[in-house]
């Protein structure tokens, strides 16, 4: 498994990429990593890879490895993965998955991800996040996948499972198949599907000894906060939810009526996505203390945002400028269009499925709007159409 204990500072340009800095041992040493563990790695199996990515706050290095396993059949493609840890003692690493429309590069899972172990020192955080399919039975059988995989390699460590969106979904349904798995995190959770049906029946099932984080926008049309909360009274499951303001099913804020230019609304957005992170990582080390009530909330006056709980301590309830959290060197830049067409991107995904999946077998074909399929030629547009088309007329 990915795992390393070791901290590392970011390589200079002039490093050459196959070779790798020089590590210095941390203060607690622990288990080293997976592909050191195992002299034989599977033929659709590759070995884990670092690069320099996460490293470009070099007063808060990390170990980022991307790698692949086998796939959940021997048919399968082997299924990629990466992985993000602060380099100290790692008891607990969370697996998590994107939503329907993403992938490993998308802005919201990359940047939660990437906030997720930018605490430093101060946090044990370690994150795997893998690659899927749209199709939910099928993400559900790569992170079982990846779960076996992991555990195989280290077999003493524990797992948290979580996801975004229809990921989260998946995260959901491979904890209720392990009793080892105690902790979800469930990121824009889609309650509501694009028909208008609940999905909550697979959260009520979960036992009293999960415990589940929910982090959900104020403005997510997916997921109703109201909603959510009446599904959290009935779960046996112990639940905490942390309320992104004015954010939207994929994490995007309006930041309507503020002013802001795209360039400073883009850096928002990637800052609140990296927050979910860091406080999805800080809920993962310390579920008792976690108070409840959480927010997140961006103050433009200040250009910062402003974290708290109605059980948060004074230390617990912070304010936290743009500097302090993501270093005053690190915009990662995502790209604009991807960052606002994200939601809607998403949305659209999961509506196409719906269709696909409740379709009869003979519309092979969608046709936009009714409009029949343009003709090959002239003379075809004169031929009698098959029994389908002209019942779609």
């Amino acid at each position: 498994m990915p795992v390393q204990t070791r901290k590392r500072k970011a390589p200079s340009p002039a490093s050459a990429p196959d070779e790798p800095p020089a590590k210095k041992q941390s203060k607690q040493q622990s288990k080293p990593a997976a592909s050191q563990k195992n002299d034989t790695t599977p033929n659709n199996a590759s070995a884990p890879q670092r690069t320099q990515a996460d490293d470009d706050n070099p007063a808060n290095p990390i170990d980022y490895q991307t790698f692949t396993i086998p796939g959940p059949s021997d048919k399968a493609k082997p299924i990629p993965c990466e992985s993000r840890d602060t380099g100290f003692s790692l008891d607990e690493t969370l697996i998590f998955t994107h939503g329907a429309g993403g992938g490993l590069s998308n802005p919201a899972t990359k940047l939660f991800a990437e906030g997720y172990v930018s605490r430093g020192e101060e946090s044990e955080s370690s994150i795997v996040c893998f690659q899927g399919t749209m199709n939910l039975p099928s993400r559900v059988k790569a992170f079982e996948a990846v779960f076996q995989h992991l555990v195989e390699q280290d077999p003493k460590r524990t797992f948290a499972v979580g996801g975004r969106s229809m990921g989260a979904r998946a995260a959901v349904m491979i904890a209720s198949n392990h009793d080892e798995i105690k902790r979800l995190v469930l990121v824009s959770y889609p309650l509501t599907s694009p028909k208008g049906e609940m999905r909550d029946g697979i959260l009520l099932e979960l036992p009293a000894e999960k415990e589940v984080l929910f982090i959900s926008g104020r403005n997510d049309e997916m997921c109703d906060l109201g909603e959510l909360k009446r599904v959290m009274k009935k779960m046996e499951a112990r639940t905490k939810l942390v309320v992104v303001e004015d954010a939207d099913h994929g994490m995007s804020l309006g930041l309507a009526g503020l002013g802001l230019k795209k360039e400073k609304k883009d850096e928002v957005i990637e800052r609140v996505r990296r927050e979910t992170g860091r406080v999805a990582a800080q809920w993962v080390e310390d579920t008792e203390n976690f108070g409840g009530g959480w927010r997140i909330e961006y103050d433009a006056v200040n250009d910062r945002f402003v974290l708290g709980g109605k059980n948060a301590t004074d230390d617990e309830s912070r304010e936290v400028s743009m500097a302090e959290s993501i270093g005053a060197d690190e915009v990662a830049g995502a790209d604009a269009e991807e960052v606002e067409g994200e939601d809607a991107g998403e949305k659209k995904v999961e509506e196409e499925a719906h269709e696909k999946a409740t379709r009869t077998g003979t519309q092979k074909v969608r046709r936009k709007r009714g409009k029949p399929a343009k003709p090959k030629d002239a003379n075809s547009a004169n031929q009698k159409q098959p029994p389908t088309a002209q019942a779609e007329k």
